[in-house]
C-alpha cells in the first residue's frame, strides 16, 4: 500500500522538554485513489444501463455501453487487488459476486470472464434474446441496477478511506 502526504494539517504541535514534536499530517492512500478513478470510469456505462428500457433503448446503443463496461470493467480489476480497506473490499467481492451470480446470462448476450478480464463477443450480442438483454438491464431487480447500487456504496467507501491523520514525531 503506497500513501502521499499531501497536506501538512494546521493546528498547534505538541512539543516537549526533550526537543521532539508531534506533527499531524494527511496522507493519502494511492491504491485507494487509483480505484476511485476506476470507480468513476465503471459507473457510466452501469448508470447508462441501469437507465435501459426495452421501449426506448436501442439495441445499439446497450451494445456500446457494454462494450465500454468491458474496457472499464478491465481497468478496474487491475487496481481493486491492492485495496486493504474492509468496507471497499466488501463493495468489490459483493460486485464480483454479481457477475459471478449472473455468469450465465452474461454470456448469452457475449460477456464472458477469462483469465481475471472480462471480454465481449459482438457476435453473440447481436444474435442474443432480447428476452435475456431485457432480464440483464431492466427493472428494479435487474442485473444493472444491483451493480449500480454496488458501485455507489463502493464509492462512499473509497471516499472514507482515501485520507487518513497520521502523527509523527519530529526532532529538532
Amino acid at each position: 500500500m503506497e500513501f502521499q502526504c499531501n497536506m501538512i494539517a494546521l493546528g498547534e504541535n505538541a512539543y516537549n522538554n526533550s526537543g521532539v514534536y508531534k506533527k499531524k499530517i494527511t496522507v493519502s492512500n494511492l491504491d485507494i485513489e487509483m480505484l476511485k478513478e476506476d470507480i468513476e470510469k465503471l459507473k457510466k456505462p452501469i448508470k447508462k444501463l441501469a437507465k435501459y428500457s426495452e421501449d426506448s433503448t436501442p439495441k445499439t446503443a446497450v451494445k456500446k455501453q457494454v462494450e465500454s463496461l468491458v474496457k472499464t470493467y478491465n481497468a478496474y480489476k487491475k487496481n481493486m487487488g491492492k485495496i486493504t480497506d474492509d468496507e471497499t473490499k466488501e463493495q468489490i467481492e459483493k460486485l464480483e459476486k454479481l457477475f459471478s451470480d449472473n455468469e450465465s446470462a452474461l454470456k448469452k448476450i457475449g460477456l464472458k470472464k477469462s483469465d481475471k478480464k472480462m471480454e465481449f463477443d459482438s457476435d453473440i450480442f447481436d444474435k442474443a434474446d432480447k428476452k435475456i438483454i431485457n432480464k440483464l438491464f431492466e427493472g428494479k431487480d435487474s442485473f444493472a441496477k444491483k451493480a449500480d447500487k454496488i458501485i455507489r456504496i463502493m464509492e462512499e467507501c473509497a471516499g472514507n478511506a482515501q485520507y487518513r491523520i497520521e502523527e509523527f514525531n519530529v526532532t529538532v
